[in-house]
């Protein structure tokens, strides 16, 4: 799973079109994106689609029904502040801190219902520190540590009952050494792991007793289907 929030107006015309008309307000310009705003990668900056001069204002985005999808300040062309996602529903759906165009600050991440969804600490654009994903129900789903935007060092997964259900080691981004995961029967595969992809696993059963995967097995769980033994 990992990070939760990657820059909103990059992808957001892939998500939504853009119908609402253009506000004018007494002391500010709201903009509309993908109308009369966009993000330029070169220049690093949200401009004007008319004189593309960075905007200074307000950058609005909408679903195709004309709700409110995201919203973020724009100084001199970068995000500053809360920049809001929303459900269409109007509640939020997530709220990444900006300072001059970075994120900065812890990124959270809500349920529809309102609930904490997940939160990733950011420092100068990167992730940094722990990031954790929980269940609806409050409970805790995954627990990453992030270096310099990677994972580093034990991340583990739950299931919604609180037990362990995967453990993985990363090395600047990528698995290695021991994997296990922790099968709801009581059996522990554990996976063996060269440059973040497994190459050799072995079940332990409830018993105590050790069957090595097929290699049909475990380009399975490479690809991301789970296995269960017994």
């Amino acid at each position: 799973m990992g990070k939760f929030f990657i820059r909103v107006l990059s992808y957001s015309l892939i998500i939504f079109f853009l119908i609402a008309p253009l506000v004018v307000c007494a002391e500010q310009r709201e903009y509309i994106y993908g109308l009369d705003a966009y993000y330029n990668e070169r220049a690093g900056a949200i401009l004007n689609a008319v004189d593309n001069e960075p905007i200074n204002g307000q950058i609005k985005g909408y679903y195709e029904s004309g709700k409110l999808y995201f919203e973020v300040l724009s100084k001199n062309g970068k995000e500053e502040g809360a920049a809001l996602l929303y459900y269409e529903s109007g509640k939020v759906k997530g709220r990444t801190p900006y300072k001059n165009g970075k994120r900065e600050g812890v990124a959270i991440a809500y349920f529809e219902s309102g609930k904490i969804k997940g939160e990733t600490p950011y420092q100068n654009d990167l992730a940094e520190g722990v990031s954790k994903l929980y269940y609806e129900s409050g409970q805790i789903e995954e627990e990453s540590h992030y270096k310099n935007d990677k994972r580093e060092g034990v991340a583990r997964w739950y299931y919604e009952d609180g037990k362990l259900q995967l453990e993985k080691l990363y090395n600047n981004g990528k698995v290695e050494g021991v994997a296990k995961s922790f099968l709801q029967n009581g059996a522990v595969i554990e996976f063996q792991y060269i440059d973040n992809e497994a190459v050799s696993a072995v079940c332990i059963g409830k018993a105590g007793r050790k069957t090595s995967l097929t290699a049909n097995e475990i380009t399975r769980w490479n690809s991301g289907e789970a296995i269960n033994c017994e």
